[in-house]
Parts: C-alpha cells; sequence; structure tokens
C-alpha cells in the first residue's frame, strides 16, 4: 500500500471489501524485513547506474552529479528530509551516497547548504566541490520576481501614463514567454532586452532591474554547463507521491517511500519483484504481466510527453490554470467557504 500513497487504514479497507483477512495490527517486524530488501534493491539499483554513468563519462570515475534537497514538510519547518544525487549523463540516481535524514545542511537553503557542505568537508578532504546552477531554477526565479513585480504595481502607472498589466502589458502569457527567452538567451548566449517580445517601451524599461539583477555575469557562469535539475525533480516527486506530505509519517516509512521511489526511478516497477524474491516470495504469473505492463506504459507515456506538440498543449493548459488561480484569490474575499480556506 505504501507503494500507492497509502497506509494502514487503507489496508484494512482494501482487505475488507476484497473480503481477505484484516493485515496484523503489529506489523513492525514485518516493516523491518520489507524495508531491508528494499533498501537492498535500491542499492543494487544504484550501484547498476553507477556503472553506466561511468560508461557514459568513457570510464572515468569522476561523474558530474546534480544534488537536491527537499523536506517532508512545506517550508523550512520539518525535521526530516531527502538529498538526492543524480548522474548528469544518464539522469539516474547513481551515486551510492544518498540520505534520509535530519536537513543539517538544508536548513538554510541551496546557498548556505552549499556552503555548509564546503566548510564542514563533507566529502572529505580531497573533493574540490563546485557549485553550479539550474538553468530551469534560474527561469523559475525570474517568472517569480516579474509576479512578484506586477503585483506590487497593480493599479500604478507607468512613465507612459498605462499601467504595467493589462492588455498589451505584463501579462501571465508575456511572463512565460520571457522566461523561456531569457533560458534560450543563457543557452545561446544572447541578449533578450531585443528579443522578439511585443512589450512597450515603458514596460520593459520597468522590469529592466529585475533581469539586471539575474544577468550577474558570475550567475551566469553557473548555467553554462546547459542542464537542469529536471532528474532530482522527478524523482521528489516520486518519493512524495509515496509517502505524501500531507500525511505524518515517521523517519522509517520515509526511508522506505524514498527507497521504492529511487528503485523504481532507476530500473521501473520490475524492481518489487526483486523485492519479493529477497523476501524469499516467488512472484505470481499476473504480478510479473502487471509489473511488466505498467513499465511499457510509462515508457509510452513518457515518449509522449517529450512531442513537442505535447509540450506546447501542457503550456497552454499552464497559462490556463495560472489565471484561473489569479482570478480565484481575486474573488476569494466574496466566498464564504473554501477548502483549506478556514
Amino acid at each position: 500500500m505504501r507503494c500507492i500513497g497509502k497506509g494502514a487504514e487503507a489496508a484494512r479497507m482494501f482487505c475488507g471489501i476484497m473480503n481477505l483477512p484484516s493485515p496484523p495490527t503489529k506489523f513492525s517486524k514485518y516493516n523491518k524485513m520489507l524495508l531491508g530488501a528494499t533498501k537492498d534493491v535500491c542499492d543494487a539499483t544504484m550501484k547498476d547506474a553507477v556503472e553506466e554513468a561511468v560508461q557514459e563519462n568513457q570510464n572515468i570515475r569522476d561523474i558530474p552529479v546534480a544534488v537536491d534537497g527537499t523536506w517532508r514538510k512545506r517550508g523550512y519547518s520539518s525535521m526530516n528530509g531527502v538529498v538526492t544525487v543524480t548522474s548528469v549523463d544518464t539522469g539516474k540516481c547513481s551515486v551510492q551516497r544518498y540520505d534520509v535524514c535530519y536537513t543539517k545542511y538544508l536548513r538554510d537553503g541551496d546557498f548556505k547548504a552549499f556552503h555548509n557542505i564546503v566548510k564542514n568537508k563533507v566529502y572529505g578532504d580531497n573533493c574540490t566541490i563546485t557549485k553550479l546552477e539550474c538553468i530551469g531554477h534560474v527561469m523559475k526565479r525570474l517568472g517569480s520576481r516579474l509576479r512578484r513585480f506586477k503585483a506590487k504595481m497593480r493599479g500604478q502607472k507607468l512613465s507612459d501614463g498605462k499601467a504595467l498589466c493589462g492588455k498589451n502589458g505584463l501579462t501571465e502569457a508575456s511572463i512565460d514567454q520571457l522566461q523561456t527567452y531569457y533560458g534560450l538567451a543563457i543557452r545561446r548566449n544572447l541578449s533578450i532586452y531585443h528579443h522578439k517580445h511585443k512589450l512597450p517601451v515603458a514596460v520593459v524599461e520597468a522590469i529592466r532591474p529585475i533581469f539586471r539583477h539575474l544577468s550577474d555575469p558570475e550567475l551566469l557562469k553557473k548555467c553554462l554547463h546547459g542542464n537542469t535539475q529536471n532528474p532530482n525533480e522527478s524523482i521528489n516527486n516520486v518519493i512524495w507521491s509515496r509517502v505524501p506530505k500531507k500525511t505524518f509519517v515517521h523517519l522509517k516509512t520515509l526511508s522506505f517511500g524514498t527507497y521504492d521511489a529511487i528503485a523504481s526511478f532507476n530500473k521501473g516497477n520490475a524492481t518489487k519483484l526483486d523485492i519479493l524474491k529477497k523476501l524469499n516470495i516467488e512472484p505470481g504469473y499476473y504480478a510479473t504481466c502487471c509489473m511488466e505492463r505498467l513499465d511499457k506504459e510509462r515508457i509510452t507515456r513518457a515518449r509522449y510527453a517529450n512531442l513537442q506538440k505535447t509540450k506546447e498543449v501542457r503550456k497552454i493548459k499552464r497559462l490556463k490554470r495560472i489565471i484561473q488561480e489569479g482570478e480565484f484569490s481575486k474573488n476569494a474575499e466574496n466566498l464564504e467557504y473554501g477548502a483549506g480556506m478556514f
């Protein structure tokens, strides 16, 4: 049940509906066995991923990696977190050192966390660590600052006497477009101030300080590698689908969710069959067919999602959602009740 993000209560409900005996109330012994088997399978998949990354890196074991941290609860108040390390070449979780731990080095954000790692020599005395920036995160930073600036300037006039927002102004569509151009500018080393946007001169002048701040040479140098942390974000999504953030779990449950997520991320749902074998349970015919079918469907969906046409549809849907959320926040004061509002 944990593999689909459910706990003991859901297991009891499922057994009741299927007319099966209820699971035992004291299952800590079984959880310990399951946790150990899942960890072994997870370690095996990462060991294979390491060898794959070494081959991609021309048999050089000095592998470039992307490191990302995530908290069990939203915000910065959680005591438990997960640090994931993926290979830049393969995108798999390919470093055998990973942590489900107290967020000692993540507490103060990425910038301070990097300096804490260097200061405490987490990876030893002979390891030189260079911090690079994820282009996707820098693009997101630009969009966030433009949206904050847009909210701050609501109702105010620019140098041409017109508002920043509204028709032909700084809309959600133009912000998305500027984010895209900014990412292309970093990748292609072009200027974006005179790119294909059709914003009025007054709007361009108003938002120029935001671009100037994010165009610091030292920041842009860290983006020259042209890569993102999307694989890390994907692993984080898989982890929290098994251990939802809205539900409190103990560290062992978080560990199990992380091990299962990494194993599935590296080698697919077929790793669940390996976990059963570790527990001396021979997978049945239907279990094998189900896992194989799920993996095939996942690959098919991934290929479809990677099509350019599909990406354009996702952008349109995301823009509509942002606009709807903006309209909802405007009218929230007139609502008597809303989910999570009271």
